[in-house]
């Protein structure tokens, strides 16, 4: 098998060796040694591939809320400062749901907090590249963002929580009424 076959699959067994560990454990708790023996590595392969579990915390992120990112930026489609269309939000829950199980490694462990506030950070980056005016909105920044994309992030992390029990059409419809109506409206 080629050298970069190999790293690849051995890159594989580690994530699923992630995913099966995250939930029972912890992140926190997990060790090197657990994940490469759920895996069937030696720890030098896990140190071919990663720097520590941090490293493989981190890149395993950067591919997940890379593909959120591009779902809600709508990989070329017509693009508007509206605050994400129903297509993306859709194509987005879609998303998690093909990756449900690395969605639950994510928000269904002590990493909760860090993804929640990590899906903020892209919905915002997201909606700043439409050039929205995120600089000087009607309520004082970090105020702003944090009452947005805090909002929608939560909605999103309760759903996961609740093992998706709504269609991604349901929740895409409980997300578009949170960003029309006010506070008020949506609790009479």
């Amino acid at each position: 098998m080629p050298k970069r076959s190999r790293k690849t699959a051995s890159k594989a067994k580690i994530r699923q060796a992630l995913i099966d560990l995250v939930p029972a454990v912890g992140f926190q708790q997990l060790t090197i040694s657990q994940l490469c023996q759920e895996a069937g590595i030696n720890r030098g392969t896990f140190y071919l591939n990663y720097l520590d579990k941090e490293d493989l915390l981190r890149q395993t992120e950067a591919d997940f809320f890379a593909g959120i990112q591009e779902l809600l930026k709508g990989s070329g489609r017509r693009e508007s400062a509206e605050l994400f269309s129903k297509e993306s939000i859709l194509r987005l829950l879609d998303y998690v749901k093909e990756n449900e199980d690395l969605v639950m490694v994510f928000f269904k462990s002590d990493l909760v907090q860090r993804t929640e506030y990590r899906l903020q950070e892209v919905m915002a980056d997201v909606f700043a590249s439409r050039q929205a005016n995120l600089v000087h909105p009607a309520i004082k920044q970090p105020y702003a963002s944090r009452l947005v994309f805090g909002g929608l992030a939560t909605i999103f992390t309760l759903w996961v929580q609740r093992g998706m029990q709504e269609s991604p059409e349901e929740i895409s419809q409980i997300l578009d009424q949170y960003r029309r109506m006010s506070p008020e409206e949506i609790i009479k």
